[in-house]
This record gives structure tokens, sequence and C-alpha cells, in this order.
């Protein structure tokens, strides 16, 4: 997740899981840190994140792959309809860097390292906690950071509701599928 403040930096949150079929889950590795450049909008500052997102989950499945010996799918998870909907076509951004941005991530999809891209609500993004201050304006920061604590403390992941899905081993690339249940 990204959080844009105008003209100021961005600030990202990045949350890595490892995650069974039984939404078993562990929390292996997590960032929040402060973009360090300015970004015009929302949108490049979460194709930064995303990218930094890409990173991480791949360096801690390469880690893993090697511990345990065989392959382990990796699923990113974004709030930002925009940036969900500019991987998976071929969406005209006027900014260079954010259209290289987007690009790599569509590569990582398009060739199989990401196994799955996903759509999810903000209110059930456990990242955006580690972006925006809590308040007494923004309550769902807070309903978002005692998720994330109930995670952490039971080891299940939530059911994610109204979960979007491109880019499946099951679907064809750029073929959308809605699911009910993740």
């Amino acid at each position: 997740d990204a959080a844009q403040g105008v003209p100021e930096a961005g600030h990202e949150g990045i949350l890595v899981m490892l995650c069974d079929t039984g939404r078993n889950v562990n929390i292996v590795n997590w960032k929040s840190r402060k973009i360090n450049r300015v970004h015009a909008g929302s949108l490049g500052a979460e194709s930064f994140a995303l990218v930094s997102a890409i990173d991480e989950a791949l360096t801690v499945q390469e880690i893993l792959n090697d511990i345990l010996g065989r392959k382990l799918d990796v699923h990113i998870a974004t709030d930002n309809r925009s940036l969900w909907t500019s991987v998976q076509g071929s969406t005209t951004l006027h900014s260079a860097i954010i259209h290289r941005r987007i690009e790599m991530a569509r590569q990582f999809f398009q060739y199989g390292f990401i196994s799955q891209w996903l759509w999810i609500k903000g209110k059930e993004n456990l990242a955006d906690c580690l972006t925006k201050e809590p308040s007494a304006k923004n309550s769902d920061t807070r309903k978002i950071q005692n998720k994330l604590q109930e995670v952490m403390h039971t080891g299940k992941i939530p059911d994610w509701s109204e979960c979007e899905v491109a880019y499946s081993p099951k679907l064809k690339t750029r073929e959308f599928q809605r699911i009910d249940k993740l």
C-alpha cells in the first residue's frame, strides 16, 4: 500500500506473509518507510510500492524455495483499482517513470513469477495501517490495525470477500474472474 501527501514524498507499507490453503498465516517480513521521491499522485506512489513489494516477495520466495525444496506461489494484492487495471492492460500512462514500473510489474505476472494479482477493498488491506497515521478522523486505519493484530495473534488471515483476481495460473493472461472467497 502507499499513501501520498502532496507535495511531500509518499509512504509505502508492505506485508509479506506465508499462507497455506487453510488460511493459516505468518508475517515473514514487513516494511513501512518513506518513499524517497515525490510523486505527482497516488498511482505513482502505489506503483513504486508495488515494485518494492514484488522485490520483497520474490526474495522471500527464493529463500523459502531453497529451504523447502519446492516452489511457493506468490500472490500480490492491492487496494488501488487504477494500479490493478493498469498492470493488466495497455493503459496509456502520462508519466514515463510510472509506465516503466507498471510494465515491469506486468512482465513479472505475464512470465509467471507472480501467481495471482488481486484487488481487495481498502478496508481489508492489512498493509494500509503501515502507511497512514491513525486518528480520530480515520477510524478505518484503527480497524485495520486491529485486524492486523488479530492476524498476528490468531495466525489466521481473514477472508477477502469481493476480491477480484487477474493473472492466475487457472486463468489465461489478462482474463478476469470475480471470486467470493480467497
